[in-house]
This record gives structure tokens, C-alpha cells and sequence, in this order.
């Protein structure tokens, strides 16, 4: 496998969680704030800083909102689609959803050609190589986050690899490029972990930092 440069970054703030004049019909599938859309552009910026020019990019998404709303900013940069994979979905914990959200997200209601309208951008829905089981607990999520990784990531033949997703998602794929266990805090929206894979080995450049983005 050839040399690749990797993102790994979280969603900008939640519409659930602080005051927005956005309007968010689903309270389980909440939209980005006007603060979370500064910084999925900050975010944007950030990692674009990092690429170097004619380089390939392939962009994977979550399939809640937050996550769509925060990689299209990087899409519309790049002029590039949106991957949608559940294998990289949020930790579907019992205390977060009474019932598996997955087939009832706003991709799902809305469709994608009116979400691809709405945000101007290019969807691509994929097989979803490992899906998610309702309910999770922890270890579930985790496992199956690096289960779809080691699946995924042989198949993308891009120079860059941007996964945008939750928190527990971008803990699951630190541990992986760190090759060790790493305990994430829920402070900071758009965490980004920056690494490489020059083949057969992770190099780690940047853990967990937001600072880039507006709190």
C-alpha cells in the first residue's frame, strides 16, 4: 500500500447540546450550531493547510448530520464526494437512543439528492462493509469502529484519507494509529488526529487537537 497522510476529526458543536437558530427537526440527529459551522470551516482550513497540492483525497462521513454538515466543507473545498459509511457512526449507547436511529437519520428521511441540494455537495452512500448492532456498549462501538477500519482502509486508493465523525470514533481510530490505548475527554469539538501510513507502519502527528477551532 502506497504512503498515505490521515485525518481523523470530529464534528463542530451539536444542536442539541447548545442554542442555534438553525432548525432541527430531529432531536436524535441534530444539525451543526452556527458556532459547530465556524468550525467545520476553521476545521477545514486546518487539514487543507496540511495537503500537499495534486494530492488525491478520499472523504468518509458519519451518516448523522453533524457530521455531513461538517465534511461538506472540506467536500466543497476539494470538489470532492462525501462517502457515507455507518461502519464509522456514532456509538449507538442506550442512554443516547431508545431505538437504532440509523435507518431514520435525516440522509434517510430527507434523501440524498435533497441533502446533496441543500448543502452542495456530492453523497456517495456506500455498502457499509461492517454495520452498526443496537445497542452497543463501549467495547462494541470501539471494535467495531477498528473492525471497519482494517476493512476500509485497504480499499481507498486516495493519497489522504479524511474520516469525519464522533468523538468515541476518533478515539477508536487514535488508538489505532498510536497502537495503544488512548482515553479521549468529551471537551473540544473538531478534534482532529493527524497521522501517516507509510505501508506497513502509523506515524501519529497530532492527537486530539481543537485548537484550531472556536470554542
Amino acid at each position: 500500500m502506497q504512503n498515505k497522510l490521515l485525518f481523523a476529526l470530529r464534528h463542530g458543536e451539536r444542536a442539541d447540546r447548545a442554542f442555534t437558530h438553525r432548525p432541527c427537526p430531529l432531536n436524535f440527529d441534530p444539525c451543526l450550531t452556527e458556532k459547530g459551522l465556524l468550525q467545520a470551516e476553521q476545521s477545514s482550513q486546518r487539514i487543507l493547510s496540511f495537503i500537499p497540492p495534486n494530492k488525491s483525497v478520499h472523504l468518509v462521513s458519519s451518516p448523522f448530520l453533524r457530521c455531513i454538515e461538517t465534511a461538506s466543507f472540506i467536500a466543497k473545498k476539494l470538489n470532492i464526494p462525501i462517502h457515507i459509511e455507518e461502519g464509522f457512526a456514532e456509538f449507538l449507547f442506550t442512554w443516547d437512543f431508545d431505538f437504532n436511529p440509523l435507518k431514520k437519520l435525516h440522509i434517510r428521511a430527507q434523501g440524498i439528492p435533497a441533502l446533496e441540494q441543500e448543502l452542495g455537495v456530492r453523497i456517495i452512500d456506500n455498502i457499509h462493509l461492517t454495520g452498526s448492532v443496537y445497542p452497543e456498549t463501549y467495547n462494541m462501538g470501539n471494535n467495531r469502529v477498528k473492525n471497519n477500519w482494517q476493512v476500509y482502509f485497504p480499499r481507498i486508493n486516495e493519497d489522504v484519507v479524511i474520516c469525519v465523525s464522533h468523538l468515541f470514533v476518533v478515539g477508536s481510530l487514535t488508538e489505532i494509529w498510536l497502537d495503544r490505548r488512548y482515553s479521549i475527554s468529551e471537551d473540544g469539538y473538531c478534534k482532529l488526529t493527524i497521522g501517516s501510513f507509510d505501508g506497513q507502519k502509523y506515524e501519529v502527528k497530532q492527537v486530539c487537537d481543537y485548537s484550531h477551532a472556536t470554542q
